[in-house]
């Protein structure tokens, strides 16, 4: 079955912001699909660093700028799942966030999974 958990990651100025998104559990196969990063802070940043981690290793570290129409434009491309393909272990933690620019950056954030 397909499933979504969403987690809102609130930044700080020039500093790593995490949340855990999925935890594996006991005798539950999860597996992450891809996940989703969209910007709410109130004035549109455009300067942070993307990050996914599972436990102490760096799965994604992407600028978000990759994400728009230009280097510049706060006009997001179409498609904005970025592809993970990864098993959770049990009793891991997969963790989501950003690194803020020199202006706080706030990000919801969507993880697509299955669970059997």
């Amino acid at each position: 079955m397909i499933r979504y958990k969403s987690i809102d990651v609130s930044g700080v100025a020039n500093q790593r912001s995490l949340g855990t998104l999925l935890v594996g559990i006991s005798g539950v196969r999860r597996h992450v699909d891809a996940v989703q990063y969209v910007e709410t802070t109130g004035t549109l940043q455009h300067d942070a660093t993307l990050e996914l981690w599972l436990e102490q290793e760096q799965l994604l570290s992407m600028p978000v700028q990759a994400l728009l129409d230009g280097a510049s434009s706060p006009v997001r491309l179409p498609d904005q799942w970025i592809p993970v393909d990864l098993d959770l272990p049990e009793g891991k933690t997969l963790s989501a966030g950003h690194i803020s620019g020199s202006t706080a950056s706030d990000y919801s954030i969507v993880v697509r999974y299955t669970e059997e």
